[in-house]
C-alpha cells in the first residue's frame, strides 16, 4: 500500500483587505502561488532530471508531477533560521512551529545555517512560503519563508495564524480547498471580480491557478476533506451558488493533525 503524501509548491500572501465593494468579504487573510520553473517544466526531461538531482534521495513514485506532489520531507528534524525580525516575532514563529512539533513529530531546531531547510524572513510586504522539499531549489542564505506582512505590533493571534498556515506549506501541506475531495460549489463571476479588483488585480488564468484549480486523485493523497484545516482558504457565502461558506480558520484542526501526523508517521511522538 502506497504510503500518504501531500502536495504543495505554493507561495503564500496575506493582504489586508480594506475600502472593499459589494464583491468583498469581511477582511481576511488570503493565500496564492508559486510554482518553481523546474516544476512547471513538468514534460521537459531535462529540467526534471535537474531538479531530481538537486533532490535526491526520493522514495515515491516518479511520474510526471510526481516531485511537485510529494513534497514533504524524509527525516524528522529540520533546521529553522531567522534571518531577521524582532524577538517577538521569532518567539510567536517558534511557538507555532512548537505547535506543528506536537501534532507531527517533526522537531524544528533553531539555527545559524545559511542552508537551513527553513529560513524565514519579515522583510517585505508579503507572506510566502516554499512548499516542503520545494524550498530546496532556493539559493543558499536566501529566505524560503516570508512573513512580511505582518508588524511585530500585530495582534498575538494574527501572526500565530499566520505562522501556522505557512509552516504547514513548509512542512508540504496543500491549500485544502484544491484537495481532490473538495466539492466547492463556485460561483465563479462571484470569485472573478473579487480578485479581479485590487490588491489581486489576478486575471482569469491566476484565478483559475489559485482559486478553482482542484488537483487529481493520482496528483494527492486525502482521506478527508477539512473545511476547518489551517490550510483552507476563507469562503464567503458569496462564493459559492449553495451559500456554503468557510470561516477565516486560525488553528490547526484535529484532521491537519491526524492527517500530518500520518504523513510524518516515520517521526517519534513528541
Amino acid at each position: 500500500m502506497r504510503s500518504p503524501s501531500i502536495i504543495r509548491l505554493a507561495t503564500l500572501v496575506f493582504p489586508v483587505l480594506i475600502g472593499c465593494d459589494k464583491h468583498c468579504p469581511p477582511p481576511i487573510d488570503i493565500c496564492t502561488q508559486r510554482i518553481s520553473p523546474e516544476q512547471l517544466a513538468s514534460t521537459d526531461e531535462v529540467a526534471l532530471k535537474s531538479f531530481h538531482a538537486r533532490v535526491p534521495g526520493r522514495h515515491d513514485r516518479w511520474t510526471d508531477l510526481t516531485i511537485l506532489y510529494h513534497a514533504n520531507w524524509p527525516h524528522c528534524s529540520l533546521r529553522l533560521t531567522f534571518l531577521d525580525g524582532t524577538n517577538r516575532l521569532q518567539k510567536l514563529v517558534m511557538e507555532a512551529a512548537g505547535e506543528w512539533h506536537a501534532a507531527t513529530g517533526v522537531t524544528f531546531s533553531p539555527s545559524d545555517d545559511a542552508n537551513a531547510e527553513i529560513r524565514v524572513s519579515f522583510s517585505g510586504t508579503t507572506n510566502q512560503s516554499w512548499v516542503g522539499r520545494s524550498g530546496e531549489t532556493v539559493a543558499t542564505g536566501q529566505p524560503t519563508l516570508f512573513l512580511g506582512g505582518v508588524a511585530a505590533s500585530d495582534a498575538r493571534s494574527r501572526i500565530l495564524a499566520l505562522a501556522r498556515h505557512e509552516l504547514g506549506h513548509a512542512l508540504g501541506a496543500p491549500h485544502e480547498h484544491q484537495s481532490p475531495l473538495a466539492n466547492i460549489h463556485w460561483n465563479k463571476p462571484e470569485v472573478r471580480a473579487y480578485y479581479h479588483a485590487g490588491p489581486y488585480h489576478w486575471n482569469d488564468a491566476e484565478i483559475e491557478a489559485n482559486v478553482f484549480r482542484q488537483y487529481g486523485a493520482d496528483e494527492a493523497d486525502q482521506d478527508h476533506f477539512d473545511a476547518s484545516s489551517i490550510m483552507m482558504y476563507p469562503i464567503p457565502k458569496e462564493w459559492t451558488t449553495d451559500g456554503i461558506h468557510v470561516e477565516n480558520n486560525v488553528a490547526l484542526s484535529a484532521e491537519d493533525e491526524r492527517f500530518m501526523r500520518q504523513i510524518y508517521s516515520a517521526c517519534p511522538p513528541p
